[in-house]
């Protein structure tokens, strides 16, 4: 699958350690190596480690990502400066590093991630709307706390996750596509629906029709990106109030 996904254009593949649990040298944890191992074996192109969340195993964590090869660490969660100046550290030139910001401390960070050369910083949506009490992942996208975060990110940026442009719930891929041009995001993931969204299984196709899907919206008039970004908040706002009546 890693194999076959990178072929077809993807530009990563990440390795989820996030939610490994256990101690070190546990079961969970010798699964996730074993991952992390069985991936690198598959493919030269580029492996990102997503550590977990306990400061207390990065140290750990960190030595095992870069051990068994990973290109890219990044960090999720984080609270605070003086664990991404820590990491960047012990790093050392052995990788590159990438931070997630999801957490209502790192909407403060700013342009203090200037004194790093992160290679991505990606907005986790999901864990951001729980830390800041939100009611929806989606809501930071129309109030525009995203774009006030994404503005003082001085390194190539992205959130959310995509799959084919006609596609995609609660909101249409393609409005999100159109978002992410708007706020000149430079990269973003492949969300969990989208191998099962690949029509006849086609990866190269569906990933060249996401390709394209950006291609548009970085090409449009500013009267479509105003329409658009329109139609994105009202959906936004649609998919909230039916939050609140559930």
């Amino acid at each position: 699958m890693v194999r076959d996904v990178l072929r077809a254009g993807a530009d990563a593949v990440i390795v989820e350690w996030e939610d490994i649990g256990g101690r070190p040298g546990g079961g969970d944890f010798d699964a996730k190596r074993d991952a992390l191992r069985r991936v690198r074996e598959a493919t030269p192109g580029w492996v990102i480690a997503r550590l977990s969340d306990d400061p207390g195993r990065v140290e750990f964590e960190l030595e095992s990502a870069l051990e068994l090869g990973a290109n890219e660490i990044w960090l999720p969660k984080i609270r605070s400066l003086e664990l991404v100046r820590g990491v960047h550290s012990r790093i050392a030139g052995r990788g590159e590093m990438g931070l997630v910001l999801e957490t209502a401390e790192s909407v403060h960070f700013g342009a203090a991630l200037r004194e790093w050369p992160l290679r991505h910083v990606h907005v986790g949506l999901t864990d951001l709307c729980e830390s800041l009490g939100r009611r929806h992942p989606f809501e930071a996208i129309a109030d525009g706390a995203l774009e006030r975060l994404l503005e003082t990110v001085p390194s190539r940026c992205g959130f959310g996750g995509l799959t084919l442009p006609d596609l995609g719930q609660p909101v249409p891929c393609r409005l999100l596509m159109g978002e992410m041009a708007r706020l000149k995001c430079g990269f973003s993931l492949l969300r969990q629906s989208f191998l099962a969204d690949c029509r006849g299984g086609d990866l190269a196709a569906s990933i060249a029709a996401i390709r394209a899907g950006i291609a548009a919206s970085r090409h449009r008039t500013p009267d479509q990106v105003s329409r658009e970004r329109d139609e994105l908040c009202t959906r936004i706002q649609e998919v909230i109030a039916s939050v609140g009546r559930a």
